[in-house]
């Protein structure tokens, strides 16, 4: 093939989406974190799960790969760009922030609140068109490291197999990485994991999304600054990194106290409003999102060629 499997699992996210069935490996992931959680919702069995699942997962791809191999060089690769397509989510992104812009641009801010409700953990039942807005354009940005960057890099890092083991990761934190009472103890090691796996792709999400800001109309100074100066006051270490050089970029304000299951979360802002958030604000970010992941595969499939 011309280009690695990495880059092969990117074309078939856009082409084609995320497939929805039964044996997906994110559902099957999801499973098993329900299942553990209901039976043994201890410290210990967190720990235990957030080590065995992404291992297991990654040993799961080895075999998969393994097997496909004694078919030729052309099934082992297609086999793991499929692996790696799995763990990869940019036209979904897309598709959901664009149905929330498309019910504001309606004016129906009942669908909208249950659209963003799809790609963030806050609460939404009550959020205005600006706080809607604020909650899309920050889901963007985060998913820019969480869905494109991060399993890119852990692809070209380590395959599939590394891959399939960072999904399991994040998906471990989205369904019990909370603190809260029931996942205080549960989802420690999950969280700290996800926070540990997302150092690196954090801070390159930052830096791609900021040199690429003019491409989307935005400001790359502005987007390095912000993300620099602002990120760091963020109770998580990595998420204010994409999302501060988002706002840097298109020049508004994002972060500051949400609800989560009605508990207040206080976060610091990110950015200064140098105009207001906006249908065209979203579009901007989603089109910075779609450079972001293009520019990732483009920089990874270059490190390749240069390597031999």
């Amino acid at each position: 093939m011309m280009f690695s499997p990495v880059a092969g699992a990117m074309l078939l996210d856009l082409v084609l989406g995320d497939p929805a069935f039964r044996w997906h490996p994110v559902r099957l992931m999801g499973s098993v974190i329900a299942w553990v959680e209901m039976r043994w919702r201890t410290k210990v069995s967190g720990v235990l799960l957030a080590l065995g699942l992404p291992l297991g997962s990654a040993a799961i791809g080895w075999a998969l790969l393994r097997f496909a191999g004694g078919f030729g060089a052309e099934a082992r690769w297609w086999t793991s760009a499929l692996l790696i397509y799995f763990c990869v989510a940019c036209r979904d992104m897309l598709a959901h922030a664009g149905a929330v812009l498309l019910a504001l641009r309606r004016d129906d801010l009942e669908t909208a609140r249950l659209k963003v409700a799809m790609i963030v953990g806050r609460d939404a039942a009550q959020l205005d068109r600006q706080g809607i807005l604020r909650a899309c354009v920050e889901s963007v940005a985060e998913s820019a490291c969480d869905g494109l960057v991060a399993p890119l890099f852990f692809a070209y890092l380590g395959g599939a197999p590394l891959a399939l083991a960072y999904k399991a990761l994040s998906t471990l934190d989205s369904m019990i990485g909370h603190k809260n009472e029931r996942f205080a103890l549960f989802g420690w090691a999950s969280a700290r994991g996800d926070d540990l796996a997302n150092l690196i792709p954090a801070r390159i999400t930052a830096a791609l999304a900021s040199m690429l800001a003019p491409l989307a109309g935005g400001n790359a100074r502005a987007g390095l600054l912000c993300a620099w100066r602002d990120a760091p006051g963020q109770p998580s270490p990595n998420s204010g990194w994409p999302e501060g050089a988002f706002a840097g970029a298109l020049g508004v304000r994002l972060g500051g106290p949400v609800l989560y299951g009605g508990i207040p979360s206080e976060k610091n802002f990110l950015g200064t409003s140098l105009r207001p958030l906006s249908l065209t604000v979203g579009v901007q970010a989603c089109v910075l999102f779609l450079w972001v992941g293009l520019a990732t595969v483009v920089l990874g499939e270059g490190i390749l060629l240069a390597l031999g």
